[in-house]
C-alpha cells in the first residue's frame, strides 16, 4: 500500500484559504448517514452471514486522524468513516499468543456490543450512529504503522499499532456532515469542533476535594510537566446551564486546548494542542473577515454562541435514559439537601481559593450535554462500590437493575466521551428544506448553519479503573499541596 499524495500532511495556511469541495459519495456513506450498518462501498464486502467482512485499504485514500492511549484512528474521507486500530506497548509485541488473539477478538466485539446496546439507547440514536467490525490483514496494519512512523506524537511512540485478532472497528466520521445534510453544490467548507467536556458532576458524598476532578488533575499534569500552565477550564462551568459560565468555559478551552478541544476543517485538524494555526485566522476563515466580524472579540463571541446553542439544542429521541429518570431525580434531591460531608468539604475548600462552582441550573433534558450529564449522575458514592460484588455490564434490554459497580463504570465512560459538532454555512433556500433541528441561525454574524452532533470515545471501562481513580485522586491532592505550598502556578495568558 502506498500513501496517497499529501496523505498525512499537517494543517497549513492554505487549509484556511481554500475550501475543499466535498468528495464524491458512495452508497456506503449514504447508509452510514442514515444510521444503518456501515458498509464501505468498493472497500469491503461481506463474505457471508457468519463471517467478518474484510477491509482493504490498498487503493483507498486515508489519513491519520489522531490517537489516545488505547487506539489510533485513521479517517477515510471519501467514505466518511474512521477506522480505530488497537495499540499495544512495543515491549509486548512479541508475546502475543493464540489466547491473546481470542481475547482481543472478544474485547472488540464486546466494545461494539456495548456501544450499540448500552450507549446508543442511553444517549440517543440521533447522536450516535452504528459501527461495525471488519477484518484488516496484518500486512496492511504494518504498512499503516510504517507510513505513520514519523507523523505520530513523540509521547505516543512507546506503543505501536497491533491488531492481535486482525479486527478493527469502523465508525462514522463526525468531523464531516452526513451526506443528507451536506451542500454539495456550494462547496462550503465543513468546520467541526470536538470537545471532551470531562466530568461535570461528582456525587455530593464524594466532594471532599477542594476542586473538581479536572481542575485537581491540572496540578498533577503540571507537576509531571505534561502541561506548562494550569487551564482555566472547569467542566462544572460548561455543564452549569448558565450561558456566561458556559462561554467562559469555551474561551478557556480555546486558550488551553490540551486534549479537550480541537477544530477541524473538512476533516483536517487546524486548531488544538500542538497545532500552530492562529486562532484568529481559523475564526476569520470560518465566519468571514468582513466588517465587524474582523474584530477578535466579536469572532470569539460568534464562535461561543454557535457552540453553546449546539450543545443545548433539544433533539428529542426515545431512549433507555427515560426509564432511568427516577434514579437521577433521587440523586438531584440528595444534592439539593446537602450531604454529611458538606461541612468537611467547606473546611477543605477554605484552604484553596478560588474553588469550583458547584451551582448549576437544569440543562434541556434532550440536549447532548444534558444526556451526558444524566449518565454521569448514575454514579454512586465510592463507599457503595464493592468490587467483591459485581456483574458484567448489562445490555439494558428493558428496565434492568444496575449494580453500584455498573453505575460507577457507566458514569466513567460518560466522563471521558468526546462531543463533535460539525457546521456548514448554508443559504436561506436550503434552510427552508432542511430539518429544523439541524439548523442554527447565529445572531451576531447573521449567518445560518446546518449542523450535526456526534459522540465518540464511548468504550466500556474495566473494573481496574476504580482503583486507578482512587490512586489518581491521592496523587492529585499531593501534587496540589506541593505546588500551592511552593506557589508555582504559572501566570495566565490571553488568547493568541
Amino acid at each position: 500500500m502506498t500513501a496517497p499524495r499529501g496523505l498525512v500532511q499537517r494543517a497549513s495556511s492554505n487549509l484556511l484559504e481554500q475550501p475543499r469541495r466535498a468528495p464524491p459519495f458512495t452508497i456506503g456513506a449514504r447508509r452510514a448517514a442514515e444510521g444503518s450498518i456501515i458498509m464501505l462501498n468498493g472497500v469491503a464486502a461481506a463474505e457471508n452471514e457468519n463471517s467478518v467482512p474484510r477491509l482493504n485499504l490498498s487503493n483507498v485514500k486515508w489519513k491519520y486522524r489522531g490517537e489516545g492511549n488505547a487506539n489510533l484512528v485513521i479517517a477515510l474521507p471519501n467514505e466518511r468513516c474512521i477506522v480505530r486500530l488497537r495499540k499495544v506497548d512495543k515491549c509486548k509485541l512479541v508475546r502475543h499468543s493464540e489466547a491473546d488473539r481470542y481475547s482481543e477478538a472478544q474485547r472488540l466485539r464486546q466494545e461494539v456490543a456495548f456501544y450499540h446496546k448500552v450507549m446508543i439507547p442511553l444517549l440517543g440514536s440521533c447522536f450516535l450512529k452504528q459501527s461495525v467490525v471488519y477484518r484488516l490483514d496484518k500486512e496492511q496494519v504494518q504498512k499503516i504503522s510504517q507510513i505513520l512512523q514519523n507523523q505520530r506524537p513523540a509521547h505516543r511512540n512507546h506503543k505501536d499499532v497491533f491488531c492481535a485478532a486482525d479486527l478493527v472497528a469502523v465508525y462514522p466520521d463526525y468531523t464531516l456532515l452526513p451526506e443528507s445534510l451536506t451542500d454539495q453544490v456550494g462547496g462550503t467548507s465543513t468546520f467541526c469542533v470536538e470537545i471532551k467536556p470531562k466530568q461535570g458532576w461528582i456525587h455530593p458524598e464524594d466532594r471532599i476535594m477542594p476542586k473538581c476532578t479536572y481542575c485537581m488533575k491540572q496540578y498533577l499534569k503540571l507537576k509531571n510537566k505534561s502541561i506548562s500552565r494550569l487551564s482555566d477550564y472547569c467542566p462544572l462551568d460548561l455543564y452549569s446551564g448558565n450561558k456566561q459560565r458556559m462561554k467562559d468555559a469555551i474561551q478557556a478551552l480555546l486558550v488551553s486546548p490540551q486534549n479537550n478541544l480541537k477544530i477541524f476543517k473538512d476533516g483536517y485538524l487546524i486548531y488544538g494542542e500542538g497545532e500552530k494555526t492562529n486562532l484568529l485566522d481559523v475564526l476569520r476563515c470560518w465566519f468571514g473577515p468582513k466588517n465587524k466580524l474582523a474584530e477578535h472579540q466579536v469572532l470569539l463571541e460568534t464562535f461561543c454562541n454557535l457552540v453553546i446553542e449546539s450543545l443545548c439544542r433539544e433533539i428529542p429521541d426515545s431512549s433507555t435514559l427515560e426509564r432511568l429518570r427516577s434514579a437521577l431525580l433521587s440523586e438531584e434531591k440528595r444534592e439539593a439537601n446537602g450531604s454529611p460531608r458538606d461541612s468537611l468539604c467547606r473546611q477543605v475548600n477554605s484552604l484553596w481559593q478560588p474553588v469550583c462552582d458547584w451551582n448549576r441550573q437544569p440543562l434541556p433534558p434532550n440536549c447532548i450535554l444534558g444526556r451526558i450529564l444524566a449518565v454521569q449522575m448514575l454514579e454512586v458514592p465510592r463507599s457503595q462500590v464493592d468490587l467483591k460484588v459485581h456483574d458484567a455490564f448489562p445490555f439494558l434490554d428493558g428496565d434492568e437493575y444496575l449494580t453500584p459497580v455498573q453505575r460507577y463504570l457507566l458514569a466513567a465512560t460518560a466522563k471521558d466521551c468526546s462531543v463533535l459538532l460539525s457546521f456548514q454555512q448554508t443559504s436561506q433556500e436550503r434552510v427552508d428544506i432542511l430539518p429544523p433541528r439541524h439548523v442554527i441561525h447565529e445572531t451576531i454574524s447573521q449567518q445560518s448553519f446546518v449542523f450535526n452532533i456526534g459522540v465518540s470515545d464511548l468504550d466500556p471501562k474495566p473494573l481496574s479503573c476504580i482503583e486507578k481513580h482512587r490512586k489518581r485522586d491521592l496523587e492529585m491532592l499531593m501534587a496540589m499541596l506541593e505546588l500551592t505550598s511552593c506557589n508555582k502556578q504559572p501566570a495566565k495568558r490571553d488568547i493568541d
